[in-house]
């Protein structure tokens, strides 16, 4: 085909069609055997003797390989003549799919379907299975009592253009931990910035569950560089307890390091440049110094007063305070049997603990239903069941968790260290009245 691109006075003649050349970014090149070969999405551009170009809209042919046998293969495209070539790869059809994932799950865990990962046996990533048991919540009959890991299976739960396979998961009861200190340590390594460049940083996590954000740089030295500029800084989002101390450990320089204080949550390390969310100074310093907290604080602000600072490293202690999920683990890791009886049996230890707590911890123990808390509300139904068997009655008064003499027990140590308990006795009960009602019937009748 030509193209006259002639203009008056130009003696070249017309362009001719030189070659076409392919843009195949949107074309699908991996089938599979037996699929229908497609090639949306191409774009054929024809080139003339001119030097000019333009894209092809229609009157070309494309080739269509065979799709029943596997295999590279060749598609060649034809307009006026000329021809331009690209590469398809169609392999073997998948004959199994199976399921994977990375993390373990505790009772009251949900698993769903974002969870799972899912290929075929080629090794090709699934996205659109079926998971039949998404959203399941596991049990504690679903973990081994002492917190050993347990295999959970769904059999047959995922699925696939008629291919189905099982899914195993890791089940484990969390143990419970006790109460006391523990110490972030954050260096400049724990943080984004790599050089002198000021970058901010989000959502770090050291020992404790306090999440620190805030802006820094990293000094040759390998410090933390702190500026007065907002928004330089380190703050806590998310609390790590009640602030014992922070050591602040210089590297260099003598410019002082403020410590702010307070019991909400900073946003972000801009807060600490406004007077009304900074917090209250609880110390400050221009050496290497511990700073202890005499009143109660959970989250910590720290930057230059003026300058720029270089630290070491930073170290904040957090007291640990006990919790109605810590409390309930220790209800819960294990299913021995007369593991409540006696003075000193965890029947009397769970309920020292529980008086341990602050009042919002206290009131979550004591309220939780199943939906809002599966854990503590499972762990409160087996402190009931264990002061029935040891002749008690809970209570929670006053913000004070107490136990009173009560009438015999109504179960054995079999049921009370049983993950749930499960009330039989109104439908004996029932039975029971039912029966004599029917007998004293029927002698009237027969009177």
């Amino acid at each position: 085909i030509t193209v006259s691109n002639t203009v008056p006075g130009d003696d070249s003649g017309p362009a001719v069609l030189s070659s076409i050349s392919l843009n195949t970014d949107n074309v699908k090149k991996n089938f599979v055997k037996g699929d229908s070969f497609t090639y949306a999405g191409l774009v054929v551009t024809a080139h003339y003797s001119d030097s000019t170009s333009q894209t092809v809209a229609s009157g070309y042919t494309v080739s269509t390989p065979n799709m029943s046998t596997t295999g590279n293969k060749t598609v060649t495209v034809t307009y006026s003549g000329k021809s331009a070539q690209y590469s398809i790869t169609v392999s073997a059809a998948p004959t199994s799919i199976s399921a994977s994932v990375s993390k373990t799950y505790h009772p009251g865990d949900v698993i769903v379907k974002s969870d799972i990962t899912v290929v075929d046996d080629l090794d090709n990533p699934i996205t659109d299975f079926t998971f039949s048991d998404n959203n399941h919540r596991f049990t504690y009959q679903e973990a081994a009592s002492g917190g050993a890991l347990t295999n959970k299976t769904f059999t047959n739960s995922i699925s696939y253009n008629n291919m189905t396979c099982s899914l195993t998961v890791q089940v484990q009861r969390v143990d419970y931990e006790e109460a006391g200190s523990v110490t972030d340590e954050i260096t400049a390594t724990d943080l984004t910035a790599t050089t002198t460049q000021y970058v901010e940083f989000s959502n770090v996590q050291e020992t404790s569950p306090a999440r620190y954000a805030g802006q820094s740089a990293k000094n040759s030295a390998g410090a933390i560089q702190l500026r007065n500029t907002s928004p330089s800084g380190i703050v806590a989002t998310t609390s790590g307890g009640t602030i014992q101390s922070v050591k602040i450990t210089v590297s260099s320089g003598t410019n002082t390091v403020n410590v702010y204080a307070k019991n909400s949550a900073y946003s972000s390390s801009t807060d600490l440049y406004d007077s009304n969310k900074r917090g209250t100074i609880v110390g400050t310093t221009t050496t290497t110094k511990t700073i202890t907290f005499s009143d109660d604080y959970e989250y910590v602000g720290i930057k230059p007063s003026s300058g720029s600072v270089y630290l070491t490293k930073i170290e904040i202690t957090y007291g640990t305070e006990e919790t109605a999920e810590n409390v309930a683990n220790y209800i819960m890791i294990n299913d021995t049997e007369g593991q409540c009886t006696g003075q000193n049996g965890k029947y009397n230890l769970a309920i020292a603990k529980l008086n341990t707590m602050s009042k919002d911890e206290k009131d979550l123990f004591w309220e939780a239903t199943e939906n809002q808390n599966y854990v503590i509300f499972t762990a409160r139904t087996r402190l009931e069941a264990w002061a029935r068997h040891e002749h008690k009655t809970l209570s929670y008064n006053n913000e004070t968790f107490s136990s009173s003499s009560s009438s015999l027990p109504l179960f054995g140590d079999s049921v009370v260290n049983d993950p749930t308990v499960f009330v039989i006795i109104g439908v004996s009960l029932a039975s029971v009245i039912g029966l004599t009602t029917f007998f004293i019937y029927r002698k009237k009748r027969q009177d």
